[in-house]
């Protein structure tokens, strides 16, 4: 397993005077909970279970409730909008947003614009810190 490297995504948006909408948001999967504690130290941090699940964003015809309602959650997270001048961070792992990222580097970072309810989103772009 790579040794994690401490680095404070909190400090460097600081730094940038980049504004966080909290709660950073993670999925119940302990790694991802980890690398929130660590790279938004200070930050008000919470669970959403559906996104667990992010696969489910790609299913074009989702089939019974349960994946009706994860689809519809997982939506209503990357398709809203946040307030003016503020960002919203969700981390999770390994998740390419139905390949349009053909992989991600250790540390990589996706930006995504919201274009509204229903709407969708856009992969911005990807880098590494």
């Amino acid at each position: 397993m790579k040794e994690r490297k401490k680095l404070n995504h909190s400090s460097y948006c600081f730094k940038k005077k980049i504004i966080l909408n909290t709660p950073i948001w993670t999925s119940p999967a302990r790694q991802t909970q980890e690398t929130a504690k660590i790279a938004f130290e200070g930050i008000e941090r919470k669970v959403n279970d559906a996104l667990y699940w992010m696969d489910a964003l790609f299913v074009d015809q989702p089939v019974g409730d349960n994946q009706k309602n994860l689809k519809k959650t997982l939506a209503n997270i990357f398709e809203s909008v946040p307030e003016d001048g503020t960002n919203s961070v969700v981390v999770g792992h390994h998740f390419t947003f139905g390949n349009a990222i053909s992989s991600l580097p250790y540390l990589g970072m996706v930006v995504l614009k919201p274009e509204g309810e229903g709407k969708g989103f856009k992969v911005v772009t990807h880098f590494e810190f």
